[in-house]
């Protein structure tokens, strides 16, 4: 491949809580591939962030970016890593954000065919995915899905969790419903719109549809099938297949709650469904559907949990 090929080549744009941590543990340890040893970026959907909230902000991707410069720091110290390493902590911590920066990024990879995954992508306005296509017109696109009601009760668990540590299930409904229909959360609900965003400027050959529910009985297949897509013709390695990462801590969703939600998202997953029809897609469907029913309510929400992959 060669210096060709040290660019960007494939973004996983979420869903979010729709198994792309699993997706990036599991990927990074494959031959062939090369991810930022720090998940999400968020070089598109953020602004550009001044030095002093590089050095400051409590948002994830800061923090981690900054925990990794700190323990690549430590172990080039102790002869564990290189400095390149260093560099590559220190260009992702607190480098100037601009396009060179980001395309440089990858200039850290060797033959492997790189990428970056950031379930913050997937809301990304058309105009700017026109300039992504415009950038990186052979750009593959990586789409993590799941249930509709699932994933945005285990979302708006997760927001709780890291923003209170209280549990969703402490909250009452209408709380639970605000937090969810702000953009930046109910922009990952919406499934259809960003299809279409992507699909506009992105041929369908370049745009791979994962379902999370293949993590609980095929996650060997899963992995194949998006190494496959990306053009890495080797075994998959089993690195931590079955494990759970990112995990919830089993939030049990109300029947109430799971009805408003459902009543909510049946317009985008009959639209989900009609555009991608699958067995998953009916599955969720009819789960929508059940819960809108007295009797499908009270069997669903007995089941539906906030646990995250």
């Amino acid at each position: 491949m060669g210096e060709a090929n040290r660019h960007l080549q494939f973004l996983c744009i979420g869903a979010q809580k729709a198994g792309t941590t699993w997706l990036y543990e599991n990927l990074r340890h494959q031959p062939g591939i090369w991810l930022p040893p720090v998940k999400e970026i968020h070089y598109f959907d953020h602004t550009r962030p001044s030095t002093w909230k590089r050095l400051t902000s409590e948002a994830t991707h800061h923090k981690s970016a900054r925990q990794h410069l700190f323990d690549c720091l430590w172990d080039v110290t102790r002869g564990k890593k290189k400095s390149a390493d260093l560099s590559l902590a220190w260009h992702i911590a607190l480098g100037d954000r601009d396009d060179a920066w980001y395309d440089k990024l990858f200039s850290w990879s060797n033959q492997e065919i790189a990428g970056e995954i950031c379930p913050g992508y997937a809301r990304l306005s058309a105009e700017q995915i026109e300039e992504l296509a415009k950038r990186y017109p052979n750009l593959k696109i990586i789409y993590m899905l799941r249930d509709p009601v699932d994933r945005a009760w285990s979302s708006v668990a997760m927001h709780f969790r890291k923003n209170s540590d209280d549990l969703v299930t402490s909250k009452a409904e209408d709380q639970i419903l605000g937090k969810l229909l702000q953009w930046k959360r109910f922009g990952h609900c919406s499934y259809m719109r960003n299809i279409e965003n992507w699909t506009r400027f992105f041929p369908r050959e370049q745009i791979y549809f994962g379902f999370f529910d293949r993590l609980a009985g095929d996650p060997s297949g899963l992995l194949g099938e998006v190494l496959a897509f990306l053009g890495v013709d080797a075994p998959v390695a089993s690195v931590q297949l079955e494990k759970a990462v990112n995990a919830g801590q089993g939030e049990r969703i109300s029947r109430n709650v799971e009805k408003r939600l459902s009543a909510l998202l049946l317009g985008e997953t009959e639209g989900l469904h009609n555009h991608l029809d699958n067995a998953y897609t009916a599955q969720w469907l009819d789960h929508v559907r059940s819960a809108l029913t007295p009797s499908g309510a009270d069997k669903l929400s007995a089941n539906l949990t906030a646990e995250s992959r």
